[in-house]
C-alpha cells in the first residue's frame, strides 16, 4: 500500500471522528426547564409542572422584556424572567413529554436544579418518578428534591424576593439553610434513591411548605405589583420534613424532629440553640460549631437496643433578660458554664427524643438503626430481625449519650447591660 493512500484513509477515519454532535440541537431552539413539579389528579393522572427560563425576558430590551419582571418599554405589558407550564399524563415521561404540544421551543431538561413532589402523589409513592429519573439521560441524580405542603403550581408559579425565579429562590434557600441551620432532612436525589435499595433504613425529604398568600401585590399567576406601603413577603418556608416507608410518604415532622434527626445522623452542624439562662428568668443563645455522632448497636440475645452517642460545640451569641432588668450570666463563673452545657445538652437530647418518638409512631425508620444491625451484626439481622424490623422499630429502646462544650463564652465576659453595684462616693 502506497503512502498517499495512506494518508488519503488517515485523513477519511479523522473527517469521520470529527463530525462533531450525532443529535445537533440549535441554542435558540431550546427553553431550559429550571424546576419540575409532579402531582396526581383525582383521576390518577400524572400532572408535571414547569417552569421554564424566558429567554425574551432574560435576554432585555430586544423581546421588550424586563429582567427585573417589571413593565417593559414600549407599553407591551409585564414580561417575567421565567413561564410556568403545567399538562398531564397516564404516565411521567408522557406528561413530560406533552409539555410540547404547547410550547414553542424544545425542553431542555439537562438545566433542571430542582425536583418538587405534591403531598398527594408522595402519599400515592414516588416510584415512577425515581423509575423516571434513573431511565432519562437528561435528568440528573444530582438534584434536589422536596415534597411541598400546599399548592404545587401556585409555588412555582410564585415570586421569590432577591432572586429571579423560584427555582433560584428555592436552590439558594436550600444552600443557606445546609450553610447556617440544622433544620431540614435535605440530601440530593441520588442519595434518597440509595436509602430505598438499603436494608434497615428509611427516606426522609425536606418539607417546602407554601405560605399563604396575602395582599394585592401577592395575586396568582402575575407579577406583583410595587407598593409604597408594602413589599411582596417570602412565598414559601423551608423546614422540617416528610418521612416514608418504601416509595410512600407516612407523615410530617416539624423543625426540631428534623433537628433531632440531623443530631443522630451526624448532619447537624449550624444553628442556634436558645436554653435557659441558669438562675435568671432569661435566655442564652449558643450558636452550634459543630457536632458528631456514632449509632451502635446493643444486641442481648434475642433483644435488640440502641445506643446513639452526640457530641456538639457552641459558643454564646448573646443574652436576653427578663423586662430588660440586666440580670445576666456570669460567664467568668466555671459553675455558670457547667449549668449551661448541662441545658444545652438537654436541648438535643430532647430533639432526638422527639424525633425518635415521631419516627416510631410513623413506623418509619429514617435513623438507619435497622441497617447499623444488618452491617454490625449480620447473623442477627439475618436470623430474626430482618423480617420484624418494622415491628421491632416501633418499640426498639434507645439510649442517648450527649456531651457538649462551650469552646468560648464569647468575647465579652460579663455584660455592659449588667446592673453594677453603687459608685463610689454614692
Amino acid at each position: 500500500m502506497g503512502g498517499a493512500l495512506k494518508r488519503t484513509i488517515m485523513l477519511f477515519l479523522v473527517a469521520i471522528l470529527l463530525t462533531g454532535c450525532w443529535d445537533r440541537r440549535e441554542p435558540e431552539e431550546l427553553v431550559p426547564v429550571l424546576a419540575l413539579g409532579f402531582d396526581m389528579d383525582e383521576e390518577g393522572f400524572y400532572e408535571v409542572v414547569a417552569q421554564l427560563s424566558n429567554p425574551s425576558a432574560i435576554g432585555g430590551g430586544g423581546a421588550g422584556g424586563d429582567p427585573t419582571g417589571g413593565t417593559a418599554g414600549g407599553g407591551r405589558g409585564t414580561k417575567r424572567t421565567f413561564w410556568t407550564h403545567s399538562v398531564k399524563g397516564h404516565t411521567p415521561f408522557e406528561a413530560i413529554r406533552n409539555l410540547a404540544l404547547t410550547t414553542t421551543r424544545l425542553i431542555s431538561l439537562s438545566h433542571l436544579e430542582f425536583l418538587l413532589l405534591s403531598e398527594k402523589l408522595a402519599r400515592h409513592g414516588i416510584g415512577p418518578i425515581i423509575d423516571l429519573f434513573e431511565r432519562e439521560r437528561q435528568l440528573r441524580l444530582s438534584v434536589h428534591v422536596a415534597i411541598v405542603e400546599g399548592d404545587l403550581k401556585e409555588l412555582l408559579d410564585a415570586e421569590f424576593p432577591l432572586e429571579m425565579t423560584a427555582a433560584m429562590g428555592l436552590s439558594r434557600l436550600f444552600r443557606l439553610l445546609r450553610a447556617e441551620r440544622s433544620v431540614i432532612t435535605e440530601g440530593p436525589l441520588l442519595a434518597k434513591i440509595v436509602l430505598l435499595e438499603r436494608p434497615g433504613e428509611e427516606m426522609t425529604l425536606p418539607r417546602v411548605k407554601l405560605l399563604q398568600s396575602e395582599g394585592p401585590n401577592r395575586s396568582k399567576g402575575s407579577s406583583p405589583s410595587p407598593s409604597p406601603v408594602t413589599s411582596p413577603g417570602p412565598p414559601a418556608e423551608v423546614s422540617g420534613g416528610a418521612a416514608f416507608r418504601g416509595e410512600k410518604m407516612v407523615g410530617w415532622l416539624d423543625i426540631r424532629e428534623a433537628r433531632g434527626w440531623n443530631w443522630i445522623t451526624g448532619r447537624g452542624q449550624r444553628g442556634p440553640i436558645l436554653v435557659k439562662t441558669p438562675g435568671v428568668e432569661g435566655l442564652v443563645t449558643i450558636g452550634l460549631l459543630g457536632a458528631k455522632s456514632t449509632v451502635e448497636p446493643v444486641v442481648e440475645g434475642d433483644r435488640i437496643r440502641m445506643r446513639v452517642k452526640v457530641k456538639a460545640w457552641g459558643c454564646v451569641q448573646d443574652q436576653t433578660t427578663p423586662e430588660g432588668d440586666g440580670r445576666t450570666l456570669d460567664l467568668r463563673d466555671p459553675e455558670a458554664i457547667r449549668s449551661l452545657r448541662r441545658r444545652f445538652s438537654a436541648v438535643l437530647r430532647n430533639d432526638m427524643e422527639m424525633a425518635i418518638a415521631r419516627a416510631q409512631e410513623l413506623g418509619s425508620d429514617i435513623f438507619g438503626f435497622g441497617n447499623a444491625v444488618y452491617r454490625k451484626h449480620p447473623r442477627v439481622w439475618k436470623e430474626f430481625a430482618a423480617e420484624r424490623w418494622d415491628e421491632i422499630f416501633k418499640t426498639i429502646p434507645v439510649d442517648i449519650t450527649v456531651e457538649t462544650v462551650v469552646v468560648r463564652p464569647g468575647l465579652v465576659l460579663s455584660s455592659t447591660t449588667a446592673p453594677r453595684g453603687p459608685r463610689e462616693g454614692e
